[in-house]
């Protein structure tokens, strides 16, 4: 499977995980708590798969980054959480930061 793929499916199950965190209150709700896990091994999984081609740092600023942004619109249209202008600039600086490490190109130091 593309890196591309790996990470974004990385990305989007962290974000159901992390909603299912939510609804477990507290892990006393079982359905969401199982959710919670099974998505979350399946994220991590999906990671390792991608990190074979991407470094490290491109990878987590990507799946961190992302699910930031993504937990942010669930957290403000699903749970209904507070997300004014100042969040939405934070957030847009996120996705530039994201856009600039993943197109940076270092040279080489050997």
């Amino acid at each position: 499977m593309h890196a591309a793929l790996q990470i974004t499916g990385t990305v989007l199950l962290s974000l159901i995980g992390s909603t299912m965190l939510k609804l477990s209150d507290g892990f006393s709700n079982l359905p969401p708590t199982v959710l919670f896990i099974i998505t979350y091994c399946l994220a991590f999984y999906l990671f390792s798969l991608a990190l074979r081609t991407l470094p490290l740092s491109v990878g987590y600023a990507i799946w961190s980054g992302f699910s930031t942004a993504g937990n942010a619109l669930v957290g403000h249209f699903y749970f209904h959480e507070a997300l004014g202008p100042a969040h939405i600039l934070v957030l847009c600086i996120i996705i530039v930061g994201i856009v600039l490490i993943n197109n940076a190109r270092i040279p080489d130091t050997e």
